[in-house]
């Protein structure tokens, strides 16, 4: 039972905050990870993948095409227009709520700091100098929360913004699309 003994001990170096910390870290990679495949299922890495794939039928634009491959010229745009809003919603599916997170974990880290430097200021003031032990857990509490609000937001922000560069990979996707129906419109 060692991990059981080291959730222990961490959460009784750093409090209740910690295990706040580590409850949301773990919720904001669940959203991290979901996103990471949603967009990697969508794929698409150069503008030849982009015609490629949708001819196929595969992909985010395959999907697409799809929809409108059967449709006169006329109704092509407004349905294009309908089905890439449709997509470009469930693209940005959690993205706030990883920014959210991902900015909030060092906040609750410095909470914790707050409140071990509470706890050392009191095992002065009851004790004064005398009673190492408790000084050193509200210092204790204080290094432990905060450094874990900077581990788990520094990952999560650098994911948030690979998710954004592939939304935007395949939002570009959406327009070489749009381009690619008014010219076979024309």
């Amino acid at each position: 039972m060692p991990l059981i003994d080291t959730i222990y001990t961490t959460y009784h170096s750093g409090g209740v905050t910690i295990v706040i910390i580590f409850a949301l870290s773990l919720i904001m990679w669940f959203l991290i990870l979901e996103r990471f495949w949603h967009l990697q299922s969508t794929g698409l890495s150069s503008n030849l993948s982009i015609c490629h794939d949708s001819l196929k039928g595969k992909g985010v634009l395959g999907r697409i095409v799809a929809i409108i491959y059967p449709m006169s010229q006329d109704e092509r745009a407004k349905a294009l227009d309908e089905a890439i809003l449709a997509e470009t919603y469930a693209l940005k599916r959690f993205e706030g709520s990883i920014a959210v997170l991902a900015a909030t974990l060092p906040l609750l880290g410095l909470i914790g700091t707050v409140s071990g430097m509470i706890t050392m200021f009191d095992a002065f003031s009851l004790s004064g100098m005398k009673d190492g032990r408790q000084v050193s857990q509200g210092i204790s509490q204080a290094l432990l929360t905060t450094q874990a609000g900077l581990l788990t937001s520094l990952p999560g922000v650098f994911a948030y913004q690979k998710i954004c560069k592939m939304r935007g990979s395949i939002e570009h996707g959406f327009g070489v699309l749009r381009l690619m129906c008014k010219e076979s419109h024309s």
